[in-house]
């Protein structure tokens, strides 16, 4: 039987993850115990019918549990696919839903069918909206194909666990055997020939038996994105489960504190585990939110098809304190112009929403510089923002004032945008590298290490750690910009002295001999002659726009408030450094 809307809208996919949850308990108890029986086998002494007959009842035990596990870890491995899978369908289906009510149609949650509200529309109106009604129609059909396909494959691995169907291994088992992944040194292109290398059916099977293993530089991001949205809601019920027994610890720390503080040693780390484990959901939560907004109310927010987010990078596992990740908007596989933003002090993953926000504003700016220099393909811009390291928290953490996290974060930074350059399918791409803060310099790190990245621009950076601009290794025709605020506290790390009214500068400059290489970072990107300033500074744009200028440590990238997500000068010249339009730019302060 064919599924409805109305079907769809009651699934509830947190209760097939519990499913999942409660399979993989089954099956590590049934694994367990068989084993557990098969070990006693080694201490049975005595011989004759007795013993033989203790050993083939054993071992008969030994493999219907085994049996049984397996069966168990299918179910669950099923589940797992499916809440993730349904979790995207229901997306879908609520951006077609507000689509839909934004061009006054109705959607019959039982046939699908789709009428329109309107009672009295213009020619013009009525064809538009017969286009989105088409549209929709489209996608509708499209989502019911997929739920069956989901509704099929988890009732399949059911049945095959209940033995009531026979057939092959269902999709989410035990991976088959598979040409293993290269090693975690290996570089982007390496790891894109493995990929290229496999067949079609082997890819499919990654995707859907170990999709962690394939979430590697040098993977299209697409693929990334497909195995990353079925590990999302794992990794975050495996968080929450976390959280839960870290507070349950922390509890009977306390209560140990209290009754026997002389025995509290060997408890270990009980409140910074709970604060650990906090931070680790946050992030996830944030990763989820970047790629699924709601509106204020809670509600789905429709997306526009062409600012589609994905989900290329997902690490849990490299970082006790964080989550990892960076999201896409955009067709970031086949664009022409391609931004990366890295984030500087205090970011972390629970941030990705107001990134993720920022890139598509970012994205649409860009567009419109497209536009109005009538270039024939306008929507071929994609934005990133990663997440992909752990910045000092804030301007407080004394990791601040050393280099470590970004010499640290730089090598993975590097990593990322050469596979973002081999997996490409366009073959004009041309890529930006966008350094906020301390993030600036990962990102002049990054770069120094080698990629295909043309422009980039630093803004608010404590400084770069290098000699001159020629060392970030550009491609042919690439520029270095910066953009600072005159009021941005961010100069305090390098030139303490200098935020003292009136005599700082004069007071800073006594003190270093103007000299900026005895500072933390080295030269700030003022002080490079082979860098060119952005403005900052209210005024119109070389597209005759009036923009708001910016002010602070914060609001580079940021819209100006006024509730039309326009960028502020700021914002803009980043989206015309994007753009690589020839003169769009407007230096300066």
């Amino acid at each position: 039987m064919t599924l409805s809307l109305a079907d769809i809208e009651t699934w509830d996919e947190a209760a097939i993850e519990q499913v999942f949850s409660a399979a993989t308990f089954r099956a590590e108890g049934a694994q367990t115990t068989g084993d557990t029986v098969g070990d006693l086998l080694t201490f049975v002494t005595w011989h004759g019918a007795t013993a033989d007959a203790a050993r083939d009842s054993a071992s008969r035990i030994k493999l219907t549990l085994s049996n049984h596990a397996e069966e168990c870890k299918r179910v669950a491995a099923a589940a797992h696919k499916a809440s993730a899978e349904v979790a995207d369908l229901k997306y879908r289906l609520s951006s077609i839903k507000a689509e839909a009510s934004k061009a006054q149609l109705n959607i019959n949650q039982q046939t699908g069918a789709v009428t329109s509200n309107a009672t009295v529309l213009t020619v013009e109106m009525k064809k538009q909206q017969d286009a989105i009604k088409a549209d929709v129609e489209n996608r509708i059909r499209q989502l019911i194909a997929d739920a069956d396909g989901v509704d099929k494959d988890l009732a399949n691995a059911i049945q095959t666990a209940d033995g009531t169907s026979p057939g092959p291994t269902p999709a989410g088992g035990p991976a088959p055997n598979l040409p293993k992944p290269p090693t975690a040194t290996a570089k982007p292109d390496e790891v894109k020939k493995w990929w290229d290398g496999l067949s079609p059916q082997q890819q499919t099977d990654y995707i859907a038996h170990d999709p962690g293993s394939i979430d590697r530089d040098g993977i299209p991001p697409d693929i990334r994105d497909a195995g990353n949205r079925i590990r999302l809601p794992h990794e975050a019920a495996v968080a929450e489960s976390t959280l839960r027994d870290a507070k349950n610890r922390e509890t009977k720390y306390w209560e140990q504190v209290n009754t026997n503080p002389g025995s509290i040693e060997s408890l270990g780390d009980p409140p910074g585990d709970l604060v650990r484990a906090q931070s680790r959901l946050d992030d996830l939560r944030g990763i989820q939110s970047a790629l699924y907004p709601t509106n204020s109310d809670g509600s789905p927010r429709a997306i526009d098809p062409k600012d589609r987010r994905s989900l290329i990078l997902l690490d849990t596992a490299s970082n006790p304190r964080h989550v990892f990740g960076a999201i896409g908007v955009g067709d970031v596989e086949n664009a022409t112009h391609v931004g990366v933003t890295t984030g500087g002090v205090g970011t972390n993953a629970a941030s990705l929403p107001g990134m993720a926000d920022e890139a598509t504003n970012l994205r649409h700016t860009t567009r419109d510089i497209l536009t109005w220099s009538h270039d024939p393909n306008p929507e071929s811009v994609a934005t990133v923002a990663w997440v992909g390291y752990e910045p000092p928290a804030g301007m407080d953490d004394p990791r601040v004032l050393n280099d470590g996290l970004a010499k640290a974060a730089a090598p993975h930074l590097t990593s990322f945008f050469n596979g973002l350059g081999v997996t490409t399918d366009s073959p004009n791409q041309q890529m930006t590298a966008f350094g906020h803060s301390y993030g600036s310099l990962v990102t002049s790190l990054a770069l120094q290490g080698g990629t295909p990245v043309k422009d980039v621009v630093f803004y608010g950076s404590p400084g770069l750690e290098l000699p001159h601009a020629s060392d970030l290794h550009l491609a042919p025709g690439g520029h270095a910009y910066y953009e600072q605020t005159p009021d941005d506290p961010i100069r305090g790390v390098q030139h303490p002295l200098s935020l003292i009214p009136y005599v700082g500068p004069a007071l800073d400059w006594v003190v270093t001999g103007g000299f900026p290489t005895a500072m933390p970072f080295d030269a700030t990107p003022d002080e490079m002659p082979d860098i060119t300033q952005l403005s900052t500074s209210p005024g119109t744009d070389p597209m005759h726009v009036d923009r708001l200028g910016s002010s602070g440590h914060s609001e580079y990238p940021r819209d100006d408030g006024m509730g039309r997500q326009q960028l502020r000068m700021s914002g803009y010249n980043l989206a015309a450094v994007l753009s690589g339009v020839s003169g769009a730019t407007k230096d300066g302060r």
